[in-house]
């Protein structure tokens, strides 16, 4: 990146611990930028998709400050899935769901990242709410080709996949620009006024 003169150039690490404390020394000096939030991905999966009070994603950002600090938790990267996890949308989850999703994605702390093709509804056809593992694993299932190409998954997708006028896609554009004339949304504090407990 240096050689071709980009000098403000993100390096993002990866370790998917549910452990806050273990993000603590990629943060300080380890080589990287910042990291995927896993901790609070894992905390908050439940939580966004109405099967745990929104308590749990309070707590959560209560947990990942008191860890890490305020300035470590909010340069860490968030997201509601990727390519190591089971997409957001599993086969039988509402899609009205999604928008809970991507709003508390692009107006939370951190840095915000929508994976490649869920902001088009891609689902997870074979998926659960609790973490991917050796009996029923994420990939390839998570990685359907958003454009028509020579990369077919398991599930390919037929033609390109990359639609503007998408529901989902026009939602997160709307947050997007949102983020962008509100440097609060990208710099500010975050504060839970509310959460329900039950």
């Amino acid at each position: 990146a240096a050689k071709l003169g980009k000098r403000n150039f993100l390096l993002l690490g990866e370790d998917s611990t549910g452990v806050d404390s273990e993000l603590a020394p990629h943060l300080a000096g380890g080589g990287v930028d910042t990291v995927y939030n896993y901790p609070e991905f894992r905390r908050a999966n439940y939580a966004l998709r109405g099967a745990a009070p929104t308590r749990a994603i309070e707590d959560s950002l209560k947990t990942s400050r008191s860890v890490l600090g305020d300035a470590a938790a909010s340069r860490l990267v968030r997201f509601i899935d990727l390519h190591d996890v089971y997409r957001f949308l599993l086969s039988d989850t509402p899609i009205e769901l999604l928008k809970v999703g991507l709003a508390y994605v692009m107006t939370s702390l951190g840095i915000p990242l929508v994976y490649a093709g869920t902001e088009q509804a891609f689902r997870q056809l074979h998926g659960r709410l609790d973490p991917e593992g050796g009996d029923l694993p994420a990939d390839p299932d998570n990685r359907a080709d958003q454009f028509a190409g020579a990369f077919q998954p398991s599930v390919p997708t037929p033609g390109d996949a990359y639609d503007q006028e998408a529901p989902g896609y026009r939602f997160m554009r709307a947050l997007a620009d949102l983020r962008k004339a509100y440097p609060a949304l990208r710099r500010g504090e975050q504060y839970a006024r509310w959460s329900d407990p039950n």
